[in-house]
């Protein structure tokens, strides 16, 4: 340009694929990407996969048993993805994600719960004038998780807030499969509410099914004023949690399809 030799533009032939090799031809400006052999070591971003290999085009983990399942850290943003939150029609007391009242960890921001953003009471007043509150409803359930690869003993991890009358009014979790069958579930101690708990709960019942986790009160009324804050839900993750191979008793222990002597945590 006037004389002189001037830079071109640039190109960014960058597909973001890792099974491919990128190139930019100097004369046309073009990208190619060609496919990388079927085989190729390849990264899938995932630090919990292993084995990861190009196949037909796409970089495929060879063992993602050491990945977790589901995680859904009830960000705000994301309003409850995927979920599916089976709310009473005109009712205040709802499942949302959202931060209100606010008793989740600062740095956890929002959370899954059920209330009205101040206590879990739908006031009525009856046709005499009386005042009460009316039996709390709705469901909240997650996601279809994909527990049918898994090698491990499936986990159940949550953390969890309840503030609930002391009669009826039981917070309850259950796994139900693709066609709403139950397959396992258990109540939360009312005597431990009132504070944020861990949970970390073996559910073996999950194995090779898909499911989806299942929040609601059992034995809920409103007869007893339904004043405290309700019931809170954050940080869901299913994971796998494994078995360490012993090394001389025939089985294959932690299921990796290696037998005593033969997998690698026994040798040397």
């Amino acid at each position: 340009k006037n004389g002189k030799c001037a830079t071109g533009a640039n190109f960014a032939c960058d597909d973001g694929q890792p099974c491919t090799t990128d190139s930019c031809d100097p004369k046309t400006g073009k990208c190619g990407h060609k496919p990388l052999a079927a085989g190729a070591k390849c990264d899938d971003g995932e630090a919990c996969s292993t084995g990861d290999v190009c196949k037909t085009g796409k970089c495929v983990a060879k063992d993602r048993s050491k990945c977790a399942l589901f995680k859904d850290l009830f960000a705000c943003e994301a309003a409850a993805k995927g979920w599916n939150l089976e709310n009473t029609k005109d009712r205040a007391v709802i499942w949302a994600v959202d931060n209100k009242p606010s008793v989740a960890k600062k740095e956890w921001g929002c959370s899954l719960n059920f209330n009205n953003n101040v206590n879990y009471c739908d006031k009525y007043t009856s046709s005499n004038g009386n005042t009460g509150c009316y039996t709390p409803t709705g469901v909240a359930y997650s996601p279809l998780i994909d527990g049918t690869q898994i090698k491990g003993t499936p986990r159940l991890i949550f953390d969890t807030y309840y503030d609930v009358d002391a009669q009826g009014d039981k917070p309850r979790v259950e796994l139900r499969n693709a066609l709403n069958q139950y397959i396992y579930g258990f109540s939360l101690k009312k005597s431990e509410g009132k504070k944020w708990r861990h949970m970390e709960v073996n559910v073996p019942q999950a194995k090779g099914q898909k499911f989806r986790v299942r929040f609601y009160l059992s034995g809920a009324s409103g007869q007893s004023g339904n004043t405290g804050a309700g019931w809170f839900v954050d940080n869901l993750t299913i994971d796998q949690k494994y078995t360490d191979e012993i090394c001389n008793d025939g089985v294959d222990n932690d299921n990796n399809g290696q037998v005593d002597c033969l997998d690698i945590t026994c040798k040397g």
